[in-house]
């Protein structure tokens, strides 16, 4: 593991939070469902990664298993997201090391799309203390949709990571029979402020953190089934960062296997 699960948390901070965002989806969900809003709905996606890569830090060089589920209703959603290495390299072989709840809460005014949650990171069977983030995202429904998020750590670190980010879908046309698969290109760039940096890559200053490229081809089997294998590349880069960390530059590749309901 690395310096994002060193530092010590502030669980009661954790839990409020996730109380008052349950609080808010449980009132959602009790109004019922209005005749404009979709009914309770069920995704879920289990991908196989070479390696495990978050914001230009490589947390696990060996390949690794990450399940997620996600629960819709409406403008509200709750993601579960676990993380198990399948080698000994963390010392956490076939468990799960990382296990992170989402609740966010999306809407639309004109062609902007706006996004409100907040995320809690547990490790279990590891000695490392959960941490939550709240965050708020922007982005335009126009061609590569353009779209700006800022991430606030509220335990020890205190500090704010936001990324720029843009994509682009590719239809291939039919290559069998009611399969067309689609191409999706997509890159971030991420910024952060001292307080971040310093809390997890040890360099006290702000400036740009990591670049982050990717490209997946998305196939979908049937009306509810899709794989989509991909590859991803990572790069830190900020100087003082890349002298912080063992692997400046990294490539990743897998597949995801995604189901909704």
């Amino acid at each position: 593991m690395n310096r994002r699960m060193e530092r010590k948390g502030r669980p009661w901070i954790a839990g409020l939070l996730s109380c008052l965002m349950a609080g808010v989806m449980l009132t959602g969900l009790a109004t019922g469902t209005s005749a404009e809003e979709k009914p309770l709905s069920v995704s879920a996606d289990l991908t196989v990664a070479s390696k495990y890569v978050w914001r230009g830090l490589l947390l696990t060089d060996d390949p690794v298993l990450q399940p997620s589920v996600t629960l819709s209703h409406g403008k509200l959603s709750l993601n579960l997201w676990g993380n198990t290495d399948l080698t000994d390299v963390n010392g956490t072989p076939g468990e799960v090391n990382e296990f992170d709840y989402t609740l966010d809460y999306s809407f639309s005014v004109d062609q902007i799309d706006v996004s409100l949650g907040v995320i809690q990171y547990t490790f279990p069977h590891t000695a490392f203390e959960p941490t939550t983030e709240i965050y708020g995202s922007a982005g335009l429904d126009i061609p590569f949709s353009p779209k700006i998020t800022v991430y606030y750590d509220t335990d020890e670190v205190g500090g704010v990571y936001g990324a720029v980010a843009a994509g682009y879908g590719i239809p291939i046309g039919e290559v069998s029979r009611g399969i067309s698969p689609t191409l999706d290109l997509s890159g971030s760039v991420g910024y952060a402020s001292a307080n971040w940096n310093k809390g997890y890559y040890g360099v006290d200053s702000s400036g740009p953190v990591d670049l982050l490229l990717g490209a997946s081809l998305s196939v979908p089997l049937d009306e509810t089934l899709t794989i989509a294998p991909f590859v991803n590349y990572s790069s830190v880069l900020d100087g003082d960062l890349r002298d912080a960390v063992s692997k400046e530059d990294t490539f990743c590749f897998g597949a995801t296997l995604s189901i909704s309901f």
